[in-house]
């Protein structure tokens, strides 16, 4: 799942309460968002040994629950059943107003929104094969909810908008949906219209081949599940395979090596502390973090030259 900015985030150090998930099924390492519907943090399970298992848990406030329940219920019930490769994936899913909170597989890496905000602050355009696999990721993930949606509330779900917060760039260079919103779900979280996905990529990031391409793209009902959308999810996917040399991974990872670089590292550093912490003796890792030098260049995957996350199985 996406790591939010860190802005306004509210420490979970000085209420060790707040540090349990669940009935103690997960432990809260860092927060990384606070917002009027939910707050998100990082995590790992109970009894995790490495910081490869951690989670992203996101803890629906209780009034926000009641208020929103009858669309709520859809939205976490269509995460629940969704097991396809342009959705991140929803590990645990509690449905009780006075404890909801749903539970996806972390994977370091930045939102959409984030990503076009760096492009625009430093005017770099992205490339066709990075454009066109964000757009083959985001219509593939509509169809493939759309054919999971059970219900007509989780299919109003899927054919709602797809803000460009709801879409996460991997730093392997994969694109995944993290969910989706309704519309009041949207308006609680002070979204508006463009902020829309696709239209943010069509407004500044297509050039004339590829804008070809996506000419009978239906620009009134952006990223909704209807029949257009899979002749043009057919039409690109014929169109990268036919002229683009690569298919986007490695133009998006070396865009993430920029995006958010030092944000990530601090929550790197924070939530590795707060792993040593849970796990008792002071350990290796400690020590290297004691001497914490200049932040790590990809966030999680590696904390300064010293300790990579892949070194932490082992080291409770």
């Amino acid at each position: 799942m996406s790591l939010p900015a860190t802005r306004n985030a509210p420490s979970t150090e000085s209420d060790p309460s707040s540090r349990s998930v669940g009935g103690g099924r997960y432990s809260i390492l860092s927060a990384l968002s606070q917002g009027p519907r939910a707050q998100i943090s990082l995590g790992v399970a109970e009894g995790a040994a490495s910081l490869d298992q951690m989670v992203v848990i996101k803890q629906f406030h209780p009034l926000a629950a009641a208020t929103g329940w009858t669309q709520l219920v859809p939205e976490l019930e269509l995460a629940s059943c969704l097991d396809c490769p342009d959705v991140l994936r929803t590990l645990d899913v509690a449905l009780q107003p006075e404890a909801c909170f749903l539970v996806q597989r972390y994977v370091e890496g930045a939102t959409l929104r984030a990503c076009l905000d760096w492009a625009n602050t430093t005017h770099t355009r992205l490339p066709n094969a990075a454009v066109a696999r964000i757009l083959v990721a985001i219509l593939g993930a509509v169809k493939q909810a759309d054919q999971a949606a059970g219900s007509a509330g989780q299919r109003a779900l899927v054919h709602a908008p797809i803000a460009a917060d709801d879409v996460f760039v991997g730093c392997d260079g994969q694109v995944k949906l993290l969910g989706f919103k309704g519309r009041r779900a949207e308006a609680l979280e002070g979204r508006s219209g463009a902020r829309v996905a696709i239209d943010a990529l069509l407004e500044q990031h297509l050039t004339p081949e590829l804008r070809a391409v996506l000419a009978r793209f239906p620009r009134a009902g952006s990223a909704r599940a209807h029949e257009e959308s899979d002749a043009i999810l057919q039409a690109l996917q014929r169109w990268r395979s036919q002229e683009l040399v690569s298919d986007g991974r490695a133009e998006l990872s070396r865009m993430l090596r920029h995006v958010e670089r030092r944000e990530r590292a601090r929550q790197a550093l924070r939530a590795a502390r707060a792993f040593s912490s849970l796990s008792g003796p002071r350990s290796h890792a400690d020590e290297v973090l004691a001497a914490e030098s200049a932040p790590p260049q990809s966030g999680f995957r590696r904390i300064g030259d010293q300790l990579s996350i892949s070194n932490w199985s082992g080291r409770r």
